[in-house]
This record gives structure tokens, sequence and C-alpha cells, in this order.
């Protein structure tokens, strides 16, 4: 008879390893708890035309391409270090933030 070959053991790091626990039970009401978000693995991302138009929905319907094109310039929204946008295959695609931002701007503006 052949004998059985040894099985081979690795380690494992200790993140790895969890134990999952009856909420209901004694145990798990004297652990501390911990909570995780669960976050989009990617942003949405929106070209110039698109961001147009949600500040246009957003009640500034004389907001354009011309104006878009001040607000990133004036406000340095290409610098990727502000989190607007990023480019991808050399065109440059904003965040949500960024139509954010431009409508809180306006609205400043329209207060005055």
């Amino acid at each position: 008879m052949a004998k059985n070959k040894p099985i081979k053991q690795h380690y494992v790091p200790a993140c790895y390893l969890r134990e999952f626990v009856d909420p209901k039970s004694s145990l798990a009401k004297s652990v501390a708890k911990e909570y995780w978000v669960k976050e989009d693995r990617e942003k949405p991302k929106f070209n110039a035309t698109c961001v147009v138009e949600k500040v246009q929905e957003a009640g500034f319907k004389n907001f354009d391409m011309y104006q878009h094109t001040q607000f990133w310039r004036k406000y340095d929204g290409k610098n990727s270090k502000k989190g607007f946008g990023t480019l991808v295959v050399n065109y440059w695609y904003w965040y949500e933030n960024w139509i954010d931002f431009i409508v809180k701007e306006l609205k400043k503006l329209t207060v005055i």
C-alpha cells in the first residue's frame, strides 16, 4: 500500500481569521462590536456635458459649457489632488463632488 502524502500547511495571517458568532448569544453581547461600511469600488464619473446638464437640473438653467470651463480653470478643478475628477484614456471625467461644488458656489453667488 502506498503511504499517504503529508498535507502541506501554510501560514494564514491573523487578519484573515474570523469567527462568526450568533448575535443573540451571550458571547456576542460581551464582545466589542465593529461596524463596516461598504463603499462603492469606483465613483460614478461624468463628462463635461453631463456636468452641465446636472447643474442645469439643479436650477441654474443658464449654466453652459463656457461657464463650466471658466469654473474648472478658476478653481483648478483638473488638479487630481483636489479629487474633483480623473483622467481616463486622455479624457477628463468629473466626480459628483465637482457638480456639488459648482452648485454650492453658484448658490453663494446668487445670494449676494
